[in-house]
């Protein structure tokens, strides 16, 4: 099951995620990533700061924080399969050197799943984030390798963000391979761009985004492009206001190539990608998260409406289950699945949290399908009685009949999970 983290799902795009593990059996993009981790450890011993005389220029600099933890978890797969124990001991490692102006940064997820007899899975790492950062002037960034690339105001979905490939139902994010530049030349504006080869064809070897964005006292406004040869075109325009303390947020986008197979009619056997330019969707969002501070507990309440285009309706996620049912036709609507998660068009989404200082938290967060009334649930306590150490209860659950569409996100999908959770930062 998707790990929403503390407060529901992982932050957006250009957001810190450290919170919020990736979701279970991803893989790394590439070994050279992994190698690459292993030689920043090695360089350990030459970590923190040295005082160097300045006519001896710049000398490395490397610095390494993560985590350690343990959880064990008690899984209801679906509706029909009796529930099992899991265990899962994970370690998060941020490592970071510098060399003048240059900086490597990297993000990564080493876990080993286990039984409840202590029988050991296949490890897995996840590499979200590898990439060299140079900065020219105080005023430009660039970066290269693999990296997040932040788009949009969206509090939980970015609805013109299809350049960040979509690692999970609750639109989590992992870098795409390429590079960005970013240039703010003032306090109150900037303009990025990135270039990604990443998943390219013949006729669409490159995915091109750009954004520019202004902060105007209390409104911040986004107008992004995100393009690919015969692939994608998706405009977005975004907003954000500060109203007395309650943040208010809109974006709308466009998508004038389709992204996935829709069904051709009522029958369940035949699905087809609309042809590009004739079938433009139109997403949107709205949402607002209100902080105030009582008793000293910082009280988080949010919530946010979602249109998403690219969803199925109704009747399309209807027909799509009636095949998944068929023997004869499931390869055809598995293939169909991987290709665009099933998800409806209309969605909604809350959060509410209490942070008492460092020692404790809570959070519960709900995902509502507003087409079938089924609801995507979360409740977690976070207790740290001791510096870097965290205790966490998690319960997520979904709420509704079977065949909902929940129950056909991923195949590791769970109806409820119950879990406890140990951390040791570092």
């Amino acid at each position: 099951m998707t790990n929403l983290g503390r407060g529901g799902p992982p932050p957006r795009s250009g957001r810190p995620a450290s919170a919020t593990p990736p979701p279970r059996g991803s893989t790394p993009k590439t070994p050279v990533l992994v190698w690459g981790l292993a030689f920043l450890l090695a360089l350990g011993p030459f970590a923190g700061a040295q005082d160097v005389p300045a006519d001896q220029g710049p000398v490395p600099a490397f610095a390494l924080i993560g985590s350690v933890t343990q959880k064990v978890a008690q899984n209801g797969p679906d509706w029909a399969t009796a529930p099992t124990t899991s265990w899962a001991f994970t370690t998060d490692l941020a490592p970071k050197f510098t060399f003048g102006p240059v900086i490597f940064t990297a993000s990564s997820t080493w876990t080993l799943p286990m039984t409840a007899n202590l029988t050991s899975g296949t490890p897995t790492v996840v590499v979200p984030e590898a990439y060299f950062r140079i900065s020219p002037t105080p005023a430009l960034d660039l970066t290269f390798g693999q990296k997040r690339f932040n788009l949009g105001v969206g509090q939980t979905f970015t609805v013109g963000d299809s350049l960040n490939p979509v690692i999970g139902f609750f639109d989590q994010k992992t870098g795409f391979r390429g590079a960005t530049a970013e240039w703010s030349p003032v306090s109150w504006a900037s303009a990025s761009a990135a270039v990604s080869t990443e998943n390219g064809t013949a006729s669409a070897p490159v995915t091109a985004a750009c954004q520019v964005a202004f902060l105007l006292d209390k409104l911040q406004l986004t107008a992004s492009l995100v393009g690919a040869r015969d692939k994608s075109f998706n405009p977005a325009v975004g907003a954000s206001y500060d109203l007395a303390g309650v943040i208010l947020t809109a974006e709308g986008a466009a998508e004038f190539l389709p992204q996935g197979k829709r069904p051709t009619s009522a029958s369940v056997t035949g699905w087809a990608a609309p042809e590009a330019w004739t079938a433009p969707e139109l997403s949107a969002s709205a949402g607002a998260r209100w902080t105030i501070t009582l008793f000293d507990i910082d009280w988080t309440l949010s919530g946010e409406y979602l249109h998403w285009a690219q969803g199925w309706t109704k009747d399309e996620t209807d027909s799509w289950k009636a095949a998944f049912a068929n023997p004869s036709f499931r390869g055809p609507a598995t293939a169909i699945r991987q290709t665009l998660p099933l998800r409806s068009q209309e969605n909604a989404f809350f959060r509410f949290s209490a942070v008492s200082g460092t020692e404790f938290s809570a959070a519960t967060f709900a995902a509502v399908d507003l087409q079938d009334q089924s609801v995507l649930s979360q409740l977690t306590v976070t207790w740290t009685p001791w510096d870097n150490l965290d205790l966490t209860a998690t319960l997520q659950a979904v709420s509704g009949q079977a065949g909902t569409s929940w129950q056909y996100l991923d195949p590791s999908q769970n109806r409820y999970q119950a879990s406890l959770a140990t951390t040791y930062h570092f």
